[in-house]
């Protein structure tokens, strides 16, 4: 993912780190984004986090745990579901964005999955 736009104050210094949950194929009831995404269960849930990767258009990278891995979808879809580990910091509205793959524009960098390995 790229970090975008950020309203307020920078979530991460209040929020923490960002946490990582995966679903196969998708939360919900479709691909696409929908509030019921963050009431449904996942499949794993923190197989990876990140902290603050610093200004706007700066690329975020993290490694998946193995739970993480293995519940990659290697035939289709593989939804994840990004949130902060304190979820507020009051009545204020602090917002980040992130660019994703649909982000529209050269200068968005869409996120890639970059897969690793060894056979030893």
């Amino acid at each position: 993912m790229t970090r975008g736009h950020e309203e307020g104050e920078n979530p991460f210094t209040w929020a923490g780190t960002c946490n990582i949950d995966i679903a196969t194929p998708f939360f919900g009831d479709s691909n696409g984004i929908e509030n019921l995404d963050w009431q449904v269960a996942a499949d794993a849930t923190n197989i990876a986090n990140f902290s603050d990767p610093g200004t706007e258009d700066t690329m975020i990278s993290t490694n998946f745990n193995l739970i993480g891995l293995n519940n990659i979808n290697k035939n289709g879809k593989t939804q994840l579901r990004v949130y902060f580990i304190t979820p507020s910091n009051g009545p204020v509205n602090d917002y980040q964005g992130f660019y994703s793959g649909e982000s529209a524009g050269e200068d968005f960098k869409a996120p890639e999955l970059i897969v690793e390995y060894s056979t030893d």
